[in-house]
């Protein structure tokens, strides 16, 4: 798996810090703690008395209709008719409680800004990178390495830092082709409490490689933040089910574990392997056929009335 484009830093200026925050190569500005927004939504006036337009800086335009066909499994289609404008498609026709709220003779337009040909939210922070500093040397872009390079050879101890940096690049270099995703992104099954105390922990907690990440369908998400465990997965599916409506005898389901909290018990872990590879386990609905195969029953009496 290549190497996230994110980096890690910390963000200053002025009389604000931002630490710790992600970045991208190339740019100068803190963006994972900016909130930056991908829709908006805009408030369009229709022109008084022509509902086919609506009010622009440079007059006005007009609404472009489309026809959304919405094919349903064993009904009929539903068909909609959309307006599209230059603010985003209008949702309050379509959408009651957009409707409902819309201001008199106005509609709600919902867009995607980062689509947008205009936005240049992003950009500013690149542009800004290449911006000249009046107390650095004036140059017409970033810095190439040669160039950098040069530079820094001007000043005391510049060879010495750059033979300092070079041994530690090669071996990283040379480690880079053993690395895994797995072995970095690893899910951690923690146990209440025994998964705090550390010489309990290997014993009670499960850990195994896994896929997954922030924003995947197999959800594994990891706290970059976190110096000591930085891609470890602490959240995502616990418990996964195939649900068949029609056979409910063709269920499939898998839990994160197995189905007894007793550590010694060989069902404590049985299902975690089988999880961690994306496998499931028959769901049987039918007493007929669960319970001959039981292990055991368990049988709950409740307690006998206490008078006070």
């Amino acid at each position: 798996m290549s190497r996230s484009a994110w980096r890690g830093g910390q963000g200053k200026g002025g009389s604000f810090e931002l630490s710790p925050t992600l970045t991208l190569p190339g740019c100068c500005l803190p963006l994972g703690s900016c909130g930056l927004s991908t829709h908006e939504v805009n408030v369009a006036e229709v022109v008084d008395g022509d509902p086919n337009r609506y009010l622009t800086p440079d007059g006005s335009d007009a609404f472009v209709h489309r026809r959304e066909v919405i094919r349903v499994k064993g009904r009929a289609d539903e068909q909609l008719t959309v307006r599209l404008s230059r603010l985003g498609t209008v949702i309050s026709d379509v959408h009651a409680a957009a409707g409902a709220h819309a201001p008199r003779g106005h509609v709600f337009a919902l867009s995607a800004v980062a689509l947008r040909v205009d936005d240049t939210t992003m950009q500013f922070p690149f542009e800004a990178a290449r911006a000249r500093c009046p107390c650095a040397p004036r140059s017409r872009g970033p810095l190439s390495r040669a160039a950098a390079e040069r530079r820094l050879c001007g000043r005391p101890g510049a060879n010495r830092l750059r033979r300092r940096r070079s041994r530690p690049g090669t071996r990283r270099r040379q480690r880079a082709a053993r690395w895994t995703w797995g072995a970095a992104h690893q899910t951690r099954s923690k146990h209440t409490p025994f998964g705090s105390i550390a010489l309990l922990a290997p014993w009670f907690d499960l850990v195994t490689p896994t896929g997954g990440s922030n924003d995947t369908v197999n959800l594994g998400g990891y706290a970059i933040n976190d110096a000591s465990a930085p891609f470890e997965s602490r959240y995502g599916a616990g418990y996964r089910a195939l649900d068949d409506l029609a056979a409910p005898e063709r269920s499939r389901f898998v839990i994160s574990t197995g189905q007894s909290g007793h550590v010694l018990s060989p069902h404590y872990r049985s299902m975690h392997e089988r999880w961690a590879s994306g496998r499931y386990a028959p769901m049987q609905t039918d007493p007929a056929k669960l319970l001959p195969d039981a292990l055991g029953t368990l049988v709950l009496q409740p307690a006998p009335a206490t008078r006070y």
